[in-house]
C-alpha cells in the first residue's frame, strides 16, 4: 500500500503544472526570501556583536529549504501534454534511430570472456545508415534504413522503409517495401490479398511477432500487449519512391512514455522482428534488382 501511495504521489507531481503568472510570483518570492536570508547572514558576519544574526539566518534556511526545493520543482514543472510531446519526440528522434542503427548483427569472432572488456561490449557498432523525416510536434516519424552490401558480405544493398506513429498507449509501425520489389498489380488487389502476400513472404516472422492473448492478465487492456496485430496496408511516397506499407499495431502500457525500460523492451522487440524479416526474405528489401516473385498464388 505504501508503494502504491508513493507511486500516486509521483504521478501527481509528474502531471502538476503551474500557470505562467504563478511561476513569476513564485520566482519573486524565492528571490525575496533568498535576499533576506543572505542579508542576515552577511550582516551578522560583518558587524560586531551580531553573531546571533548568522544563527538566525542558518535556522531560517533550515526551515525554508524544503519549501525552496519544492518551489524549484514546481517552477520547472510542465503540463502532462507538454511532457508527453517532449518524450514522444525523444523516443522517435533519439531512442528509435539508435536502436535501428544496430539492426544488423555484426559478424565478430568469439572472444575469451575473461579477457574481454565489459564496457567494450556495451558500445554497438553502427553499421546501418538511418535517415529520418520528422515535423516538430508530430507524433510520427519516417525512417529509411540503408544496409550496405559490405555489411552483409553480399552484392545487394538493402533499404527498409519504416514509419512509427506513437500515440501515448499505442505504437503503429509501417513496414514499407519499395514498389519495384512487389508483384505487379499488388497495390490494386484487395486488402486481404495484400496482407496474405505479406504473410506468405514472412510467414515465420509474422507468426512469431503476432499478438497473443494472455489470459493470466486481469486487465483487459494488457491482455493483447504481447506482440503486433497486422491488419492493413497503405501506400506512401518516401524519398521519391512509391512504398507499400504493411501496418502493425501494438498496445503499450499506461506509463510507456515515462518508463525507459519499457521503451527499450519495445524497441528491442521491434528490431528483432525487422532483423527476422531480413533473415527470412532479404530480397524484398533489395534496391538493386527487381524482386521476381510475381507468383499469382501468393495473391490468393
Amino acid at each position: 500500500m505504501a508503494e502504491n501511495a508513493g507511486t500516486d504521489v509521483l504521478k501527481g507531481l509528474r502531471v502538476f503544472s503551474l500557470p505562467a503568472s504563478a511561476r513569476w510570483i513564485l520566482l519573486s518570492l524565492l528571490i525575496t526570501l533568498g535576499t533576506i536570508n543572505a542579508a542576515l547572514f552577511f550582516m551578522g558576519l560583518l558587524q560586531t556583536g551580531k553573531h546571533e544574526w548568522v544563527k538566525a539566518s542558518l535556522e531560517l534556511m533550515s526551515v525554508i529549504m524544503p519549501f525552496l526545493l519544492l518551489a524549484v520543482v514546481l517552477f520547472f514543472s510542465s503540463s502532462v501534454s507538454e511532457q508527453a510531446i517532449r518524450r514522444t519526440a525523444k523516443f522517435l528522434l533519439i531512442s528509435a534511430p539508435a536502436s535501428f542503427a544496430s539492426l544488423l548483427e555484426e559478424d565478430v569472432p568469439f572472444r575469451d570472456a575473461e579477457r574481454t572488456l565489459g564496457k567494450a561490449l556495451l558500445v554497438p557498432n553502427k553499421i546501418v545508415g538511418v535517415r529520418i523525416r520528422y515535423s516538430p510536434g508530430s507524433v510520427c516519424t519516417d525512417y529509411i534504413l540503408d544496409i550496405p552490401a559490405s555489411a552483409r558480405k553480399s552484392s545487394d544493398h538493402l533499404r527498409m522503409y519504416l514509419r512509427l506513429e506513437l500515440n501515448l498507449r499505442r505504437l503503429t509501425v509501417n513496414i514499407g517495401i519499395n514498389g519495384d520489389n512487389l508483384p505487379a498489380g499488388l497495390e490494386r488487389q484487395s486488402e486481404g490479398s495484400s496482407i496474405n502476400w505479406f504473410q506468405n513472404v514472412f510467414p515465420n516472422t509474422i507468426a512469431g511477432a503476432s499478438c497473443k492473448i494472455d489470459e493470466s492478465v486481469s486487465n483487459s487492456h494488457m491482455k493483447f500487449r504481447a506482440g503486433y496485430t497486422f491488419n492493413r496496408f497503405i501506400k506512401r511516397e518516401m524519398d521519391g519512391a512509391t512504398v507499400l506499407c504493411f501496418v502493425a499495431t501494438q498496445d503499450l502500457s499506461n506509463d510507456f512514455l515515462w518508463d525507459t525500460a519499457e521503451q527499450l523492451f519495445v524497441l528491442n522487440d521491434l528490431v528483432f522482428m525487422l532483423r527476422a524479416m531480413l533473415i527470412e526474405n532479404a530480397a524484398v528489401f533489395n534496391i538493386k534488382n527487381k524482386l521476381e516473385i510475381d507468383d499469382e498464388t501468393k495473391l490468393q
